[in-house]
């Protein structure tokens, strides 16, 4: 009987069963036939669960792979009735109290599977589950000795958003596979833990760039002053994505100490302009300076009132708009910390 054993029947009917609302029997078709008894619904469902278990205990790694994919998968496999995965459709409508927590034990169990694709698809259905009890076991899996599982357990722990999670998505900040290391960035943006900080600033040196990209923007998620240094040395990044994404948080960050380097950054990006099209990154650090408003912008957002780019302009007459020592007399700007 499968992972179903250790559960009475009659105690899983009766969860089911109120999961329905009393003695009404399920709305879904492919489980209810005419003239079903509630007791015959609840049956099926049962029997469909040990189906499902069944195979995924089978000695076939196929079949695993088939049910550990099976509530991923639905929207994909509906339109395929021959597929696997299609014959536990019907249960998808009841994945929640007692039988959400039998699926979600039983794949969190899988993510031991001798077979590296059972692992990884049970990772990334407990992942769109939001199954939280498998948190842990999601953990485990960061260990895995294939990339392909331990990037879907990082996705997973991203989509439960367990802040428990935030030292080990840290910990996988060192992975010797970079787009594991990148999602774990993306994750621990997701999660937003302030404990992650000092990994991810560290993670802001990272030779791939997508790694880059990903530290600056959960940084900026998080929001935490201590990456102050870190955000303002980004500003020299090669990359104009990291150079943006910095500026951003920067500005969110109000970080007064920035303006020099936004200063810079924007000049350096101006000069680039012949080469590449600097337009977005220049707006972000103009508009960063408007955030931290500070007059000492002065010079630079006077300067950017003379850009060839209409966004830029409209990004330097919004932050002076913000500063108080500015002010706008006709089509004029004067400042009173650029023009004493």
């Amino acid at each position: 009987m499968g992972v179903l054993s250790a559960v009475n029947h009659h105690s899983l009917w009766g969860r089911v069963q109120s999961l329905w609302g009393g003695t009404q029997a399920s709305p879904e078709p492919e489980v209810r036939r005419p003239g079903a008894s509630a007791s015959s619904v609840e049956q099926r469902l049962v029997d469909l669960l040990e189906d499902w278990d069944s195979a995924l205990n089978s000695p076939d790694p196929r079949a695993r792979r088939a049910a550990a994919n099976a509530f991923r998968t639905v929207h994909m496999v509906a339109g395929n009735p021959r597929s696997p995965e299609a014959r536990w459709l019907p249960l998808v409508p009841h994945l929640k109290g007692a039988v959400a927590s039998v699926v979600g034990r039983r794949l969190a169990e899988a993510l031991r599977d001798p077979d590296p694709g059972v692992r990884t698809a049970a990772a990334e259905t407990v992942g769109e589950l939001r199954y939280a009890a498998g948190a842990q076991a999601l953990c485990g899996a960061l260990q895995d000795t294939t990339a392909s599982v331990r990037f879907a357990a990082v996705i997973a722990l991203a989509q439960i958003g367990d802040v428990g999670a935030a030292p080990a998505l840290a910990h996988v900040l060192s992975d010797p596979d970079a787009r594991v290391r990148a999602e774990a960035a993306r994750a621990l943006g997701s999660v937003a833990s302030h404990a992650a900080v000092p990994s991810l600033m560290a993670a802001m040196r990272d030779t791939d760039v997508e790694v880059r990209r990903w530290a600056i923007r959960a940084l900026a998620c998080i929001g935490s002053l201590a990456s102050a240094r870190a955000l303002i040395e980004a500003l020299q990044d090669r990359d104009p994505e990291v150079r943006s994404w910095s500026a951003l948080a920067l500005g969110q960050l109000r970080v007064q100490g920035a303006v020099q380097a936004l200063g810079a950054a924007f000049k350096d990006a101006s000069a680039q302009a012949r080469l590449r099209d600097t337009a977005e990154l220049r707006r972000t650090l103009i508009w960063a300076l408007g955030e931290i408003r500070s007059p000492a912008a002065a010079p630079v957002l006077q300067l950017a009132l003379a850009d060839h780019s209409s966004v830029v302009r409209t990004a330097a007459a919004d932050a002076i708009a913000k500063i108080p020592a500015c002010q706008t007399t006709g089509p004029d700007v004067f400042c009173a910390a650029g023009n004493p």
